[in-house]
């Protein structure tokens, strides 16, 4: 699992998710970010929680800002538009989990 993710069930089957992007003092929604998030969310659908809770583990705030920038391990490049539209179907598929979540 991608290290600036971490979740946990607790005893009344709630899955809380926390973001802690890495090597920052902010959580900074990117491409990679958006692809980690797609790829806990299924991890934690297939434990088929009551409801899902993200939360951020930084002090400073929940998501402080994006970048169109691509991170040196990606082959991607994307147009202006990719963050956002990556931002948009992640939020979008939330109406579809199996589960309520709360962010």
């Amino acid at each position: 699992m991608n290290s600036d993710f971490h979740w946990e069930t607790d005893g009344e089957g709630i899955a809380w998710l926390s973001i802690d992007k890495q090597g920052g003092e902010a959580n900074v929604l990117s491409e990679p970010m958006l692809e980690g998030l797609d790829e806990v969310i299924v991890e934690i659908a297939q434990s088929h929680p009551r409801g899902l809770v993200i939360q951020s583990a930084k002090r400073g705030g929940f998501i402080a800002g994006r970048t169109s920038r691509p991170s040196p391990e990606s082959t991607i490049r994307p147009g202006p538009n990719a963050i956002s539209g990556g931002c948009t179907r992640s939020c979008n598929a939330s109406n579809h989990w199996p589960f309520p979540a709360w962010h």
